[in-house]
């Protein structure tokens, strides 16, 4: 499956750039390789869900 994400930005064509990076990355096919699935990310949800 291919996603295919327009974003627009008024203020900032570097700025939609970076929503589209930031996209790409939570995208990533690898499960290993996926924004979601780092260390730090990892971490920080097991501290947020300690709160709830």
């Amino acid at each position: 499956m291919i996603a295919s994400i327009t974003v627009s930005s008024s203020s900032s064509p570097f700025g939609s750039l970076q929503a589209k990076d930031f996209i790409r990355e939570l995208l990533v096919k690898e499960t290993e390789n996926r924004l979601g699935q780092r260390k730090v990310l990892q971490r920080l949800n097991d501290i947020n869900s300690l709160k709830d």
